[in-house]
């Protein structure tokens, strides 16, 4: 299955669909979940590195973001709380779309179920899935909110069992309209709860423009790792983004958003954008301990299990 942008715009703007999406810099978690559908039946998923991830999404049940679904002894959780916990969802899927070409790399993606497997409760397991390939809109295309919600309402439509939840990443070609009007330039935003987008061809040309020969692509894949965490943490509650904090660890600086005030951590402002590419460089070269979730973000993710 192809979709392209802009006849999903379209169809957005005619039935007056509105998002409040955020860039990381804000992440404003709190936007439309993304409708569900119909799947490619050709899905392939990605390896993962944990033994308990189980069979693709690939059944017959429907998206287990939908109220109700799997739960009939009262309301739902809160939907932070679903990802995070084992009830009522002990599964995760993260469903991915992607431009060819563009795809998450393999060693990021194992590594991201790796470190999901170890910190979230889900005793089904955590596993990533490539789903449907999407259309190119060209390396100078910018990508507005509206396209961007869009695209993630009609694509997110990868089936999974009763038992399991969905986060959805888009992969896409072309660049965030926000690098036009802002001094940052922004490798990935999260929003509803649900939805992830990433530039690769922005990740990749800041790698370049950086380092030569083989350190390319370390540098590249261990930054989409931490981008990847970056905005899944965001989709999961963090910062003070719905998930409440155990203690307050939200950065103060005005303008900062919904991240952490510690830069040893994955959800510090900075790891939005291409900052983070530095970030990682400088931990490469100096032997440095990698950016990871800081122990205030593991107990608030911790208290909501």
């Amino acid at each position: 299955m192809r979709f392209r942008p802009f006849v999903a715009l379209l169809v957005a703007l005619a039935c007056g669909q509105k998002a409040q999406e955020t860039a990381t810099a804000t992440s404003d978690v709190g936007g439309p979940d993304a409708a569900t559908g119909e799947a490619d039946a050709d899905a392939s998923a990605i390896t993962v590195t944990s033994p308990s991830a189980g069979e693709a999404g690939t059944g017959d049940g429907t998206s287990s973001t939908d109220a109700g679904d799997g739960n009939d002894d009262g309301p739902d959780p809160p939907i932070w709380e679903q990802l995070i916990g084992a009830s009522p969802y002990p599964r995760l899927v993260i469903e991915v779309d992607y431009v060819p070409g563009r795809a998450p790399r393999q060693s990021s993606s194992d590594q991201l179920a790796a470190v999901l497997e170890a910190v979230l409760d889900k005793p089904g397991g955590v596993e990533i899935v490539l789903d449907q390939e999407l259309d190119s809109v060209g390396s100078d295309h910018a990508w507005t909110l509206a396209e961007r919600t869009a695209l993630a309402t009609a694509t997110f439509d990868l089936p999974v069992p009763d038992d399991t939840i969905k986060i959805h990443a888009l992969f896409v070609d072309g660049h965030a309209a926000e690098d036009d009007r802002m001094q940052t330039v922004l490798l990935g935003v999260a929003w509803g709860h649900e939805s992830i987008m990433m530039w690769r061809d922005t990740l990749d040309a800041g790698c370049e423009a950086l380092v030569v020969g083989a350190l390319v692509e370390q540098l590249c894949a261990e930054a989409e790792f931490l981008i990847w965490q970056h905005e899944v943490g965001h989709v999961v509650g963090l910062v003070d983004a719905d998930l409440p904090m155990v203690v307050d660890h939200l950065d103060p600086t005005p303008g900062a958003g919904k991240h952490d005030v510690s830069h040893d951590c994955v959800m510090y402002r900075a790891y939005e954008g291409l900052d983070a590419l530095d970030a990682v460089l400088d931990r490469l070269l100096g032997g440095a301990p990698p950016i990871e979730l800081d122990a205030n973000c593991l107990a608030d993710i911790d208290a909501a299990k």
